[in-house]
């Protein structure tokens, strides 16, 4: 290997790695939101695994956001939370781990579903 390219071998792997990293990061993000709007009440976990992936934290039930919704916090089991950059994507099961609701937020924003699911 000539002196001239001796570096270029380390510094193309110093670029591609974090390139790489930060693509499947990408995509991970946006499966979680276009399987969020895919998400109904009374699927099962499993079919939300199928169209989100794994979670990346599975809460018990008192877990702020039931301070919105009171009434549905007597039918929850677990949450199980999606995160993003800045997103946050929330799914609700009963204790026969079917959907009862799903919840988005956006750097604070509280809602129902993600403003631009396509």
């Amino acid at each position: 290997m000539t002196k001239k390219y001796k570096y270029a071998a380390p510094a193309l792997i110093i670029i591609l790695i974090p390139c790489l990293l930060i693509g499947l990061f990408a995509l991970r993000i946006e499966r979680h939101r276009k399987g969020f709007a895919k998400v109904e009440t009374g699927q099962s976990k499993q079919t939300v695994i199928d169209l989100m992936g794994s979670a990346s934290e599975i809460r018990s039930c008192d877990f702020p956001v039931y301070n919105y919704h009171e009434k549905k916090s007597e039918y929850c089991f677990e949450i199980f939370v999606y995160r993003g950059v800045y997103d946050q994507w929330s799914v609700a099961f009963d204790k026969d781990g079917k959907v009862i609701d799903q919840y988005y937020w956006f750097l604070g924003e509280y809602g129902r579903r993600p403003p631009d699911v396509n």
